[in-house]
């Protein structure tokens, strides 16, 4: 079974180590924050390359069938869905703003 973790409090210090603790966790904070930016800069340039590839195969003639149930129409429809949700440009700016204010220090 786990030991559930006590998060200490500001209470819990005097007042050096109360800001010892807060300037640790708005570091913290901010670390976790650039890193949620550089994932949507990784996201972006993922995006980039997925919407080339779209414009290239839609640039070409369309295989007849059925692959895993779908044709390659439906399969170009299912990438570009997947690619709206994706590409952080889609959602932007209210999005990826509020997702990076959403970032919390590690407890």
């Amino acid at each position: 079974m786990a030991v559930p973790r006590v998060v200490p409090q500001p209470s819990d210090f005097n007042d050096l180590q109360c800001q010892t603790y807060l300037e640790r966790q708005e570091r913290e904070r901010d670390q976790g924050r650039w890193r949620k930016f550089l994932e949507f800069a990784r996201q972006k340039d993922e995006a980039a390359s997925v919407r080339r590839l779209l414009v290239e195969l839609k640039a070409q003639a369309q295989p007849e069938g059925q692959f895993g149930g779908r044709s390659a129409v439906e399969w170009l429809t299912w990438a570009e869905q997947w690619l709206e949700n994706f590409d952080p440009l889609l959602r932007w700016p209210e999005s990826l703003y509020r997702n990076l204010g959403d970032v919390q220090a590690r407890p």
